[in-house]
């Protein structure tokens, strides 16, 4: 048969989640139009599909030379039973070769007819998560590992000066959306700021390699030697068929002195997280000094002025209205007097200066 159709999977067991190789292989001997081939499908439930390459190649089959389209794709079944693979079609259009049929307008100076193919289908048996799986996110991969970077030449640090710290997960035959987060450690000592996790596929020869990165902007806050915890991560080999762990060893740190110890009062507040940045809000509403207090005997010194100048315009109203004798306006310069005496007794002033100030004799 001209223009053959193979498809093969690289396992027909497999697990749910797990990475399932599709290899689709076209034979054509002649130049083909308009050429279509359509994507897996599988009878029952979701599968993810991520294409990986094409690939053009040249092969002898049946002592006949052949072009080969190879295409590959990576499939994640989402749900575990049997399922089946879909015949995968192939549609195309090719020149004939009968000379009866010749056509000036044809493409080819022949007129052109349709082919069409199709694989046949393929059964597939997809395992759910065993039971004795200890991790709390389903990784079944065919590696995974896990390492970090520091963006210093050794793990020494200085202490309030910030550095940057990424941890790595790979998995062979996962997307980098599978997998899991690593988490937030809680390292004393020392505060941390995560980015935004970053998630890439890539394509290798065995299918999909994922990787998550985490970055973090870790700052010491005290001087000396810190251990940070180690990061264990459990997934499940799709090889062998047993949980294994990928572990990320405990770290020994060393932060020397910096030149200043201490961040500043706006650069602690610009790092704070919003729970701390609450809680420093709340200290420092509680420890709010009374603004009475605060401005000290001032608005009292004003206050006792302006009643002394009530009383001088009281008695000078009522010395015009009912001209009373000069002994109304000494009772009212003595009243004066007196509290000037009272002001300045309270800022502590010689009364002379008080009242040469503020009561001159003409």
């Amino acid at each position: 048969m001209d223009h053959p159709l193979v498809v093969d999977v690289s396992t027909d067991k497999s697990w749910v989640q797990a990475q399932i190789i599709v290899t689709i292989h076209l034979f054509y001997a002649t130049r083909l139009i308009n050429a279509d081939i359509s994507e897996p499908e599988v009878d029952q439930g979701q599968i993810f599909i991520e294409k990986l390459e094409d690939r053009t190649l040249r092969t002898i089959r049946n002592n006949r030379q052949y072009h080969v389209l190879q295409r590959r794709n990576a499939l994640f079944p989402q749900s575990s039973g049997e399922i089946t693979l879909k015949p995968v079609v192939f549609a195309a259009h090719v020149a004939r070769s009968s000379r009866g049929n010749y056509d000036r307008f044809a493409p080819f100076g022949f007129g052109t007819k349709t082919i069409r193919r199709e694989s046949k289908p393929i059964p597939l048996t997809i395992q759910p998560v065993p039971d004795n799986f200890s991790g709390d996110h389903w990784l079944p991969a065919e590696n995974v590992q896990l390492h970090e970077k520091w963006l210093t030449n050794d793990l020494t640090l200085t202490q309030g000066e910030p550095v940057t710290r990424s941890i790595v997960l790979r998995a062979d035959g996962l997307l980098g959306p599978q997998l899991p987060e690593i988490g937030k450690q809680e390292m004393d000592g020392f505060r941390q700021y995560p980015e935004q996790p970053e998630l890439s596929n890539q394509h290798t020869q065995n299918g999909v390699l994922g990787v998550r990165q985490e970055k973090s902007a870790i700052i010491a806050n005290a001087q000396g030697e810190f251990v940070l915890p180690s990061i264990t991560i459990p997934w499940f080999n799709t090889q062998t068929g047993k949980e294994e762990q990928a572990i990320l060893p405990e770290r020994v740190v060393k932060v020397r002195p910096g030149a200043k110890a201490d961040l500043s009062t706006e650069s602690k507040k610009d790092l704070q997280t919003p729970a701390e940045r609450s809680q420093s809000e709340k200290s420092i509403e509680n420890n709010q000094i009374d603004p009475l207090r605060a401005t000290g005997f001032w608005p009292w010194l004003t206050a006792l002025f302006a009643i002394a100048w009530l009383i001088t315009s009281y008695f000078l109203w009522k010395k015009r209205s009912e001209q009373t004798t000069n002994s109304t306006s000494c009772t009212f310069l003595n009243t004066a007097r007196w509290l000037c005496i009272c002001c300045c007794k309270f800022r502590e002033v010689e009364f002379v200066v008080c009242s040469e100030r503020f009561f001159q004799r003409k």
